[in-house]
C-alpha cells in the first residue's frame, strides 16, 4: 500500500502529525527553514497558503 506521504501534489500540500502556521509573516527565508529543521531534527516542507 502506498503512503500519502509518497504522493507528489501540485501545488504542494503537507500531511503530518505536527504543523505550524506563521500568519502575517513575510516569506520564510532559506536560513530560517534550515535552522527550524535543525531544531526539530526532521525535514521540513514549506507550504504557502493564501486566503
Amino acid at each position: 500500500m502506498n503512503s500519502i506521504h509518497q504522493f507528489r501534489f501540485t501545488p504542494q500540500w503537507g500531511f503530518s502529525d505536527l504543523g505550524f502556521k506563521f500568519w502575517n509573516w513575510p516569506d520564510l527565508t532559506d536560513d530560517f527553514v534550515s535552522r527550524f529543521q535543525q531544531k526539530l531534527g526532521v525535514n521540513v516542507s514549506v507550504i504557502y497558503q493564501r486566503i
